[in-house]
C-alpha cells in the first residue's frame, strides 16, 4: 500500500529544470515607408538584427513593432524571415480604412485576438499574425510565397542568425508610414496579452427544415435595439465573413466590434445571410441577444478578482478596508494608515500647475507633518514650498469641528519673519475714508492676565497656564467687526488691521503732544514780550536820569550862596540858636 505513495513523493521532489532566460534584441533605426512611386518597398528593406547567444532551441518568440503609424493601414504587409528560413507574415490586409498613429504592436504564437480586419483604427496591443489576404509574393530580395501566418512553427527553432523583417506598401502613391522605433524579437517571454474584445458567434444556417451546405456569406451588426430600424440602432461598423464548405448548416466565428462591447447596455446581433453568394442579403429574424458571457469582459459586480485596473473600476464605496493598502477606513467613513505615506510630484488631487498638495474639504493632522522638506521639521506643520487648502486646516488639535479656517494648537513659526499678506491695493479699494479718533478707541480697552477654563484647552483652541489678553465683550463695545462667535455662542477676538489702528493712533498721540508744545510756546512767548516790555520801559526811565545828572552836572556855579547856618550864643545865660548870615 506504501509503494505508490512513496512513488508519488519521489516524482514532487524531483527539481525541476531552470526556466529560460528571457532575451530581447533589437533594431531601433527607423523604417520608412514609401509615399510615392511605384515601388512599395520600404526603407531599409529588409531591416535585419543579428542574433547571437541566444537560446538553440526557441521555446516561445514574440515580435514587437515600435512606433508604427500608418494613415491608410491595409496598404502594409510586414514578412519575418528567420535564420533558419521561416517566413511569416506578420500582418496583410488588416484595417481597411483605419490608420495608425505610433502604435507597438506584439505579435505572438498564441494571441488572443488579431488586428480588426476593417474600419477601426490600429491600437497598440499584442495580437496573433493578422492575415486577410495572403500575398502572393513580395517585392525582390523578399523570398517567394507561400507564406506561414503563425509564429508557431519557430519552436524548437535555432533563435541564433539574422533575422529580417520585410516591409511594404501595395499603394505607395497616396499614403505616409513609418516604424520610428524600429522592431525588436524577444525569445523565452511571454507578454501579458490584455482581454480579448471579441466574442465567438455559433450558429445553425438553415433554409426552412434544410440545412445550408456549400458557401455562404453572412453579415453580422451590433445593434441596441431588438427591432428598430437597422439604421437607427447600429452600434459599430458591420462585419462579414464568407463561409466555404458549410456542413449541417453549421458556422463558427469570432467578431470584434471593439470596446462597444463593453457599454452595460442590452445588445442584439442583426445577422444577414447571402446563401449562395451573390444572390443578396436576406435578415434573419428575431435579432439575437448577447448574452451576458461575452460581456464578462467587465464585470457588473465581483466578490473576487485576481487582478483589475483601477482606471476601469466605477462606483467604488467610499469607506473600502485595504483598499488602498496599506491604508484602511475608520469609522468616520475617511482613510487611515499608521504607516509612512509619501506624496510624489505629480501632486494628489490635483491637475496639472495646481499645487503638490490640494486639500478640498477639512483636514486634521496629530503629530508632525513636513511636506515638500528633504528633512523632518520640529514644527507642527512645515510647508516647503506652496499650499493651497480650501477647506479648513487644523495642527496640533483633537478638535474635529474647527471654528477657523487655520486653526494651530501651539507656536506656529514663521522662518524669516515676515507678515501675514492682505490685499492693500488703493486700486481693489473703494470708499476710502480716513479714520478719526482712533487713540481714544484704544485707550478704552484694557489688558488682563488670566488662565483658561480647562474644558476650553481641551478643545485646543485654548492654551494652559498664565496668559494675556482681551475681553471679547470690551472689544466688542469699540471694535465691533474684531468680535466673531461661533455656533454655540463662543466670542473670539479676531483683531483685523491692527497696523491701521497703530498707526492712526500714533498720529491722533503726535497731534496731541505738537498741540500741547503750541501751547507752552505761546504762553512762553507771550511772557517774554512782557519782559521785553518791561525791561524798554526800565531802560526809559534809565536813561531819563542819566539826562538829569548830565544836565546838573552842566549848569554854572554861584558867587554867593546863602546857606542858613544855625549859631549858639549865650542869653542870661541861655544857650539860644541864632542866625547868622553874610
Amino acid at each position: 500500500m506504501r509503494t505508490p505513495l512513496i512513488a508519488v513523493i519521489a516524482a514532487a521532489l524531483t527539481p525541476l529544470a531552470p526556466a529560460a532566460r528571457a532575451q530581447t534584441f533589437s533594431n531601433p533605426a527607423a523604417i520608412t515607408v514609401p509615399t510615392s512611386g511605384a515601388d512599395g518597398r520600404a526603407t531599409p528593406y529588409p531591416s535585419s538584427i543579428v542574433v547571437t547567444g541566444a537560446p538553440a532551441s526557441i521555446q516561445y518568440v514574440s515580435v514587437t513593432l515600435r512606433g508604427v503609424s500608418h494613415s491608410f493601414f491595409v496598404d502594409l504587409n510586414v514578412l519575418l524571415l528567420s535564420p533558419t528560413g521561416q517566413k511569416i507574415l506578420l500582418l496583410a490586409n488588416t484595417n481597411a480604412f483605419g490608420s495608425a498613429s505610433n502604435a507597438t504592436l506584439t505579435f505572438i504564437p498564441d494571441g488572443a485576438s488579431t488586428l480588426p480586419e476593417s474600419l477601426a483604427n490600429v491600437e497598440s496591443g499584442v495580437y496573433a499574425c493578422s492575415v486577410y489576404n495572403a500575398p502572393g509574393a513580395l517585392p525582390s530580395p523578399a523570398p517567394a510565397g507561400p507564406y506561414g501566418t503563425s509564429l508557431a512553427p519557430l519552436t524548437g527553432t535555432n533563435a541564433n542568425g539574422t533575422w529580417s523583417l520585410y516591409v511594404t506598401d501595395t499603394a505607395p502613391f497616396a499614403d505616409n508610414g513609418t516604424f520610428a522605433n524600429g522592431w525588436s524579437i524577444t525569445f523565452n517571454d511571454t507578454p501579458v496579452q490584455p482581454m480579448p474584445r471579441a466574442i465567438t458567434y455559433q450558429g445553425r444556417l438553415a433554409e426552412g427544415a434544410t440545412p445550408v451546405t456549400g458557401d455562404a456569406n453572412v453579415r453580422f451588426t451590433l445593434c441596441d435595439s431588438a427591432a428598430a430600424p437597422l439604421a437607427l440602432t447600429a452600434v459599430a461598423p458591420d462585419i462579414t465573413r464568407s463561409f466555404t464548405g458549410i456542413s449541417a448548416g453549421l458556422v463558427s466565428t469570432p467578431l470584434d466590434f471593439g470596446p462597444v462591447i463593453d457599454t452595460p447596455q442590452a445588445l442584439w446581433l442583426n445577422i444577414e445571410v447571402e446563401s449562395p453568394p451573390g444572390s443578396g442579403f436576406v435578415t434573419l429574424s428575431p435579432r439575437q441577444p448577447i448574452t451576458p458571457a461575452p460581456q464578462a469582459r467587465v464585470a457588473r459586480s465581483a466578490q473576487i478578482a485576481a487582478a483589475v485596473p483601477w482606471s476601469g473600476v466605477t462606483g467604488v464605496p467610499a469607506n473600502v478596508s485595504g483598499a488602498f493598502s496599506p491604508f484602511g477606513a475608520d469609522a468616520s467613513g475617511g482613510i487611515n494608515t499608521t504607516q509612512r505615506v509619501t506624496l510624489g510630484a505629480s501632486g494628489v488631487g490635483a491637475g496639472f500647475g495646481l499645487p503638490k498638495l490640494f486639500v478640498d474639504g477639512t483636514s486634521v493632522f496629530f503629530g508632525s507633518v513636513d511636506i515638500g522638506v528633504p528633512i523632518p521639521s520640529p514644527s507642527e506643520f512645515q510647508v516647503g514650498g506652496s499650499a493651497d487648502i480650501a477647506g479648513s486646516l487644523v495642527v496640533g488639535s483633537n478638535s474635529l469641528a474647527p471654528a477657523f479656517r487655520l486653526t494651530v494648537a501651539g507656536d506656529a513659526g514663521k522662518p524669516g519673519g515676515g507678515q501675514w499678506a492682505t490685499l492693500s491695493d488703493p486700486r481693489a479699494k473703494h470708499d476710502i475714508a480716513p479714520m478719526h479718533g482712533t487713540l481714544d478707541k484704544l485707550l478704552t480697552l484694557r489688558g488682563y492676565t488670566f488662565e483658561y477654563n480647562a474644558d476650553r484647552v481641551a478643545t485646543g483652541l485654548a492654551l494652559p497656564g498664565p496668559q494675556i489678553g482681551l475681553m471679547a465683550d470690551e472689544v466688542a463695545n469699540v471694535f465691533p467687526d474684531w468680535v466673531s462667535t461661533d455656533a454655540v455662542g463662543t466670542r473670539y477676538v479676531t483683531e483685523r488691521a491692527t497696523t491701521a489702528l497703530m498707526v492712526e493712533a500714533l498720529r491722533d498721540l503726535r497731534a496731541e503732544k505738537d498741540a500741547a508744545i503750541r501751547q507752552q510756546q505761546e504762553r512762553f512767548d507771550a511772557e517774554l514780550a512782557k519782559r521785553d516790555a518791561e525791561n524798554a520801559e526800565l531802560k526809559d526811565r534809565l536813561a531819563a536820569i542819566e539826562a538829569a545828572i548830565t544836565r546838573m552836572n552842566a549848569r554854572p556855579v554861584s558867587s554867593c550862596i546863602c546857606i542858613p547856618i544855625w549859631c549858639c550864643r549865650s542869653l542870661n545865660g541861655v544857650q539860644a540858636p541864632t542866625t547868622a548870615g553874610s
